[in-house]
């Protein structure tokens, strides 16, 4: 019997349904972009830019098991930690990023509590 590797318990536990789903909204968006003749979009009605979105992590450890609740835009910012949460944002910036996307975060002014995506090629 062998044990996982670090990576192989990354893998498993990783928001694979959260970062899928934003990939495919933001993967929506590039499309209708390209379709318009536009090099970059913006995009802000996702699971993770939409303002006061949470993400959920349940921490258990000696029998301790509580659920914390985080907005992205907070943890993006390091206002607090969650590690499921970040990881979830970095792999859509990976994906995109993987595929010669320039992708960033940029604070939604109207907001103030969310942010865009901003995606552009060229």
């Amino acid at each position: 019997m062998s044990f996982e590797t670090s990576t192989e318990a990354k893998q498993e536990a990783r928001w694979s349904d959260i970062i899928e789903s934003e990939i495919s909204a933001i993967e929506t968006e590039i499309e209708n972009a390209v379709s318009e003749g536009k090099f970059t979009t913006t995009i802000s009605d996702t699971i993770m830019t939409t303002p006061y979105n949470l993400c959920e992590c349940e921490l258990n450890g000696d029998g301790y098991s509580d659920n914390f609740k985080y907005e992205y835009y907070k943890v993006w910012k390091q206002e607090v930690e969650n590690m499921p949460c970040q990881d979830a944002m970095n792999q859509v910036i990976k994906y995109f990023s993987d595929k010669k996307f320039a992708i960033s975060r940029q604070t939604n002014p109207y907001t103030k509590n969310s942010f865009f995506w901003i995606v552009s090629w060229s």
